[in-house]
């Protein structure tokens, strides 16, 4: 199966670069395959569809096919922009998870990493602003989420426990037409109320009249994790707990239509006060930023996307990009020469000096014994006339090999008297 996916995504990659660039094929076809051959890519074992598994057998990892293309392959490095990487991504997805059509219900932090992977597409809660939905994560008992995937297609909606035990399925996205139309269907089947396109809540086709069943009361909530809202978009704070509702007929202190997460008057910057406009917050340990102030304490890690402190940063050399501490240390090699982090496979631990180095180092630093293949420091082994090197240990396996060693059998000979032509005494 790793040689099927391997050659699928070779040669859905080859096809689009010979398109667009057929002169550019020539120079990174080598170092792709390579690459491919190196991180052995297979479809993951527990079935998740839209995800590549790649890396050793005993530590396998998975992500989303997109982030394999950029991360891993680094098509994204110069000569491939996004809509070529989304084709080959599709195209991908389409061969290998294509017709299967899955469904699963998240809660708790799953929500949120859905969002944080823009499961369903991007929207304004999604990405970088996955931070704010800790009202879903807050309330497992209110709130889960449906999730199907169509091979390259993905859809997300929220499923809303209201207050008359009846479910409402809201903000709902999808990458494709079909999965809305899904999406709508399981609703229908499960008996559930549902948000259309006309922003009307509807159950089997008929609009919902009596609005004042459309209701949530009582979630614990934390200011700033409040996300925005499409259906109950009127709120109120009442003993200590957040109300949510459909319609102004109920008594409401505020719209939810904050994509900063606060109920109130929140989207300014901590550091420089600056108002932040719509979508371009960004937080931080617990704190909402402008870029500009962002970027001068923080930083997304590259593997996990999580915001991290600048100096919690690692620059993974290998793959030209910085992540946090956490995950240099358990998703990368750290080469104890050079003192840097690289990607899993680009270091090799050598036996005779107990240290894992990456391969520039290995290649500056080390060389190979002919006879048992293993590294060593260049002072550790011992040249012969017939250009063999090998370490101490293969040396002493073959003492008769001495007499070939450079510099003639005399500089290897024990410290003695020898009496030359002339009788004159020297000494070793």
């Amino acid at each position: 199966m790793e040689i099927e996916v391997k050659n699928t995504i070779f040669k859905t990659v080859r096809d689009v670069i010979l398109i667009d660039q057929p002169g550019k094929w020539v120079s990174v076809s080598t170092e792709i395959y390579e690459n491919l051959d190196r991180l052995n890519p297979s479809t993951c074992d527990d079935g998740d569809t839209g995800k590549i598994a790649f890396g050793a057998e005993d530590r396998r990892m998975k992500i989303r096919t997109g982030r394999f293309l950029t991360r891993k392959l680094h098509l994204n490095s110069g000569f491939l922009n996004d809509v070529q990487i989304r084709t080959i991504q599709t195209k991908i997805d389409d061969i290998l998870f294509g017709g299967r059509i899955s469904t699963c219900i998240s809660t708790g932090s799953d929500i949120k990493r859905n969002y944080q992977d823009d499961v369903g597409g991007s929207s304004c809660m999604s990405g970088g602003n996955s931070n704010f939905v800790g009202l879903y994560v807050d309330n497992p008992e209110v709130y889960s989420q449906l999730i199907m995937w169509d091979g390259a297609d993905s859809a997300r909606a929220m499923i809303i426990k209201l207050d008359n035990g009846k479910y409402l399925l809201d903000r709902t996205y999808a990458t494709s037409e079909s999965l809305l139309k899904k999406m709508q269907i399981y609703a229908d089947n499960q008996g559930w109320f549902y948000r259309d396109k006309g922003e009307c809540v509807q159950f089997n086709g008929e609009i919902i009249t009596d609005q004042q069943q459309i209701i949530v009361t009582g979630l614990d909530y934390i200011d700033g994790e409040v996300p925005y809202q499409d259906t109950l978009s009127y709120g109120r704070i009442q003993d200590g707990c957040l109300d949510l509702m459909y319609s102004d007929i109920h008594d409401f202190d505020f719209t939810t239509d904050n994509i900063g997460g606060y109920i109130g008057d929140g989207d300014n910057c901590a550091d420089c006060g600056g108002r932040i406009s719509e979508g371009e917050g960004h937080w931080f340990s617990d704190t909402m930023y402008c870029e500009c102030c962002f970027n001068q304490v923080a930083f997304y890690c590259g593997h996990c996307s999580e915001s991290t402190d600048n100096d919690n940063s690692v620059y993974i050399s290998s793959e030209s990009m910085d992540v946090c501490l956490h995950c240099a240390e358990y998703h990368y090699s750290f080469c104890d020469e050079c003192e840097e982090y690289f990607s899993i496979g680009d270091t090799q631990y050598v036996e005779s000096t107990s240290r894992a180095v990456c391969d520039s180092c290995l290649d500056n630093y080390h060389q190979e014994c002919t006879d048992c293949r293993e590294f060593f420091p260049p002072d550790d082994l011992i040249e012969f006339e017939a250009g063999d090197k090998v370490c101490r240990d293969c040396r002493e396996n073959e003492p008769d090999r001495e007499k070939d060693e450079v510099g003639g059998a005399l500089m290897q000979m024990p410290m003695q008297n020898i009496i030359c032509e002339g009788q004159m005494e020297i000494q070793w």
